[in-house]
């Protein structure tokens, strides 16, 4: 129950999640009891019977948790495509790498919508089942069931965990999300719990020292991690796992800590454990979709929570985990692969064939947004195609091995490339990318040549190695190729856009990926800083020379948890209750968030002619607040990135803008 309390307000919750932490340690330790306290005739005995309890345990629940889920959601989003998806994965225990690889796409629907993202972790648990069994079976001599030989296990589990742990790690600072999401650094927490149980079981010296430590002191210890701050790091989690094996260790019995996890109401609770964990993210993302988070809400949402936990485990867990179904394991086994197959078909079914048809609200384009643009958008008169441009997949298809620009991204981005025009370029991260509409209007309303690029993550220019793969590669051969075209053009414009209050804020989510100053304190965000406007200014001493001009767009306001498919008023989600952020943000705070980058900025627009600084807070604010919506239409997708129709309300100050600064010659 801590652990969905904490979600309520996720703002208190470490990024790693630290509560999944405390359950991967206990299913190893029970998964290890189960395999160890169980019969073996034969290895297929053995195996098949592992696998029918498992699917016994897991699928009943899990299927009506999804199939019911996803008609529930599809009352609320028009279009649940990535709920579905995830749901479709989870069938399978592959929803952890489903959202692993969702995770590196900026425009991807934000988890927190995903009626089906805190099955990630059920995917890391059925992904260790499918390996563990066999390294059980295999590591342990049989010769009586008295006189197993755990020595075997103990020692490749231990090798395994220690390489995981260095996996975790080591992701944690260069791959946060495969550090979270994937298996290989989330097995050490598992196999910990395995070790545990076999340290218990053969009354190891460490357990017998473990013991004799204060219980009280220990819980206290950890209730205080899971109220650390998001930056706690990887030693929150080794922290946290350490702390709960000892704290299973010295849990003495006949005290007052010990009646109190074995009171009948707190075992009930631990036996409804596994449907707590299916609906209360269930109950938490359909109230997100309608009536939001409230203190008035919350005790109706827990209830909710509690009562289909109830319901879930008296009518379909128990039962059906108790009952013999067809009597051979085999037979059991194929009828739960069948339903996980039926149950894929119903949400193929609804995704496509019945999109939309349980949808109980106003239909906009809101949640196609997700699936069509940025990524998706094209260009009628240019035919360039935004996703095309982007190289955020890789750097197969941008750079060839010397580091220069393949022919097809030529082909694909450059458009006009043989004319004697005017060059004009915009390059940067995913704010770049949301511009391409800005891209389109400048192509069919002026004589120009244009080129354009984007890369989520990376801003422009570089300022050294990053964590983030392709970075400082790309970007460099991007500047070095655009040096050199404004050399033959005798000059050019070129536009640069990107998140600067993310990766030089001073709390700015990427502002830790830069490998020189990574720590993320302020003193190393104002080092990075600096280091970018050293490359602005290089940058802008070379075009000077060449007749170039440089445009910097400084960080757009943002406003913080705004998304566009839950900020649309409908009958299921009156005005009233709209997030404060679906309305406005205070300005005087986004402004003093920025204060630091404006004024480094400023002082580079002062000391070089062709350097300009454009900014759209006069657009999107007034004297006291910014506004992510105007006149009805929504010009933001999510707290920093515009849509279509937010660079279309930008496009023509803008163009006034590089008018009155002779950047670009007026129609």
């Amino acid at each position: 129950m801590a652990i969905i309390i904490f979600h309520f307000n996720k703002d208190i919750l470490p990024s790693g999640y630290l509560g999944v932490d405390i359950f991967f340690v206990i299913s190893g330790y029970v998964i290890t009891s189960s395999l160890i306290n169980n019969s073996y005739e034969n290895f297929n005995f053995f195996i098949t019977k592992f696998f029918e309890r498992r699917i016994k345990r897991i699928l009943p629940a899990l299927i009506v948790f999804i199939l019911f889920s996803v008609v529930l959601i599809s009352l609320f989003n028009s279009f649940p495509s990535l709920s579905l998806k995830t749901g479709s994965y989870s069938l399978f225990g592959l929803s952890n790498i489903y959202l692993y690889q969702k995770s590196i796409n900026y425009f991807a629907q934000s988890n927190e919508l995903n009626i089906f993202a805190n099955t990630w972790s059920l995917g890391v648990e059925e992904q260790f089942y499918l390996f563990f069994p066999f390294i059980f079976w295999f590591s342990i001599k049989f010769k009586k069931k008295k006189s197993i030989n755990f020595r075997n296990l103990k020692l490749v589990l231990l090798i395994l965990t220690i390489s995981s742990i260095i996996s975790f790690i080591y992701l944690y600072e260069t791959n946060q999300s495969a550090a979270y999401f994937l298996l290989p650094s989330r097995f050490w927490e598992i196999s910990c719990g395995c070790l545990l149980f076999l340290g218990v079981h053969t009354r190891s010296n460490i357990v017998k020292k473990i013991e004799r430590l204060s219980s009280p002191i220990i819980l206290f210890l950890m209730v205080g991690i899971l109220l650390l701050p998001n930056n706690s790091g990887p030693s929150a989690h080794i922290l946290m796992v350490f702390l709960t094996l000892m704290f299973i260790c010295c849990l003495p019995k006949e005290t007052r800590i010990y009646k109190l996890f074995t009171n009948k109401q707190i075992i009930y609770i631990g036996l409804i454990s596994y449907p707590l964990y299916l609906w209360h993210w269930s109950i938490l993302t359909i109230s997100r979709w309608t009536i939001g988070i409230h203190w008035w809400s919350v005790p109706f949402q827990v209830l909710s929570i509690l009562l289909l936990s109830v319901i879930s485990y008296e009518l379909i867990e128990k039962p059906l985990r108790k009952s013999s179904w067809l009597g051979s394991s085999i037979k059991n086994i194929f009828v739960g692969a069948l339903s996980l197959f039926l149950s894929a078909l119903f949400l193929f079914v609804l995704g496509k064939p019945l999109r939309g048809f349980f949808y109980i609200g106003k239909k906009n384009n809101t949640s196609d947004f997700w699936q069509e643009r940025p990524l998706k958008f094209e260009g009628k008169f240019t035919g360039q195609v935004a996703e095309i441009c982007d190289s955020s997949g890789g750097e197969g298809d941008i750079l060839n091995d010397d580091s220069t620009i393949t022919e097809y991204f030529f082909k694909n981005c450059y458009w006009r490339r043989e004319s004697n025009s005017p060059l004009i370029t915009f390059i940067g991260d995913s704010h770049t990318l949301t511009l391409f509409p800005m891209v389109e209007n400048l192509a069919k309303n002026y004589d120009v040549k244009i080129f354009s690029h984007s890369r989520s993550g990376c801003a422009f220019p570089e300022q050294g190695e990053t964590t983030r793969y392709g970075c400082n590669r790309v970007m460099r051969a991007m500047e070095e190729f655009i040096l050199s075209e404004f050399r033959i053009d005798n000059g050019g414009l070129l536009i640069s856009s990107s998140h600067l209050a993310s990766h030089f804020g001073y709390s700015g989510k990427h502002r830790k990926q830069f490998s020189e100053y990574s720590d993320g304190s302020k003193e190393s965000v104002d080092k990075n800083l600096a280091n970018y406007i050293e490359s602005l200014k290089r940058i802008g001493e070379e075009m000077n020379l060449l007749g170039a001009n440089l445009v910097i767009f400084a960080p757009i306001p943002t406003h913080k948890n705004f998304r566009l498919e839950i900020c649309s008023v409908q009958k299921f989600r009156p005005k009233n209750l709209l997030h404060q952020f679906c309305q406005s943000t205070d300005k005087s705070f986004l402004l003093e968030q920025r204060a630091h980058i404006m004024n480094a900025l400023n002082e580079l627009d002062k000391g070089f002619p062709n350097i300009f600084i454009y900014d759209t807070y006069p657009l999107f604010c007034d004297n006291k607040l910014c506004y992510p919506s105007k006149n009805g239409e929504s010009h933001y997708s999510d707290d920093n990135h515009l849509t279509s129709l937010g660079v279309d309300f930008v496009y023509t100050d803008f163009i006034k803008f590089l008018e009155k600064n002779k950047l670009i010659k007026s129609k």
